[in-house]
């Protein structure tokens, strides 16, 4: 004979075990996600949720996560936002902790990684017109390299200086 015995009680399940936010600008900001579901059949209370590892200053728990941590009814679930904001290039790690009252597991861990890189343009800063008659025009190409490691957007260009007047931007930024 046997007998089975269903234990009675909340059970968190998370979403991933680990988050990787891939290369951002350093001083940018990049969101993620990680969802908690309770499994089990009592009502899952987030007790704790916190950030640990070398690394911990480059991730924060954002808004009401850091707050206010919610209960979870049995068969729901509940989304936590982790942000990366590195202020120094490199590779970054940490560990996001939360803390439950799951009778068998009572913290969860996620894995956090990201990699922090510099962005850097390079532009040829001196363009030689020659001789230009009055009332003509001759037009200069202004190359825009970008030599860091992350995506750059130009959002805008302009002309300065003391004969800026003397100047148009034939074509604006874009890509090319």
């Amino acid at each position: 004979n046997q007998t089975t015995i269903n234990v009675l009680g909340p059970e968190a399940t998370v979403s991933s075990s680990s988050v990787d936010y891939g290369a951002i600008a350093n001083g940018s900001t990049a969101l993620a996600s990680v969802t908690i579901r309770n499994d089990g059949t009592a009502p899952l209370d987030l007790t704790g949720a916190s950030l640990s590892g070398t690394d911990a200053s480059a991730f924060t728990l954002p808004g009401a996560t850091a707050r206010r941590l919610p209960v979870i009814q049995p068969g729901e679930t509940v989304t936590v936002s982790v942000a990366f904001e590195p202020t120094s290039t490199g590779s970054k790690t940490a560990t996001l902790t939360l803390s439950t009252n799951d009778t068998d597991s009572s913290t969860v861990g996620v894995s956090l990684s990201g990699d922090s890189k510099t962005s850097s343009l390079a532009a040829n800063t001196s363009l030689t017109y020659g001789d230009v008659s009055v009332d003509a025009s001759q037009t200069e190409t202004v190359r825009i390299d970008n030599t860091g490691g992350t995506a750059v957007t130009i959002t805008s260009s302009s002309i300065s200086g003391d004969t800026a007047g003397e100047y148009r931007i034939v074509s604006d930024v874009g890509s090319g």
